[in-house]
């Protein structure tokens, strides 16, 4: 018998806030220049995030919250 592999996402504080803003990870791709699958990786962990995307996707969705409560977890 087969068993299924489990892959679990960790949703981070960053996809969250994505998520509850209906913005698609292909959108705040297109808004800072850059692929849609760089941006998963750069949410996943598995590549840093330049700051000026850090600063980029902060003034385009998140002025209202603190940059550190976004982008803390990716230090």
């Amino acid at each position: 018998m087969y068993r299924k592999k489990v892959v679990k996402t960790i949703e981070t504080k960053l996809r969250k806030e994505l998520r509850n803003r209906k913005i698609t990870i292909q959108e705040a791709a297109t808004e800072i220049g850059i692929k849609r699958e760089t941006l998963q990786r750069k949410i996943a962990g598995k590549q840093p995030f330049y700051l000026h995307e850090a600063i980029a996707l902060h003034r385009l969705y998140f002025s209202e919250l603190d940059f550190l409560e976004v982008f803390l977890e990716y230090e």
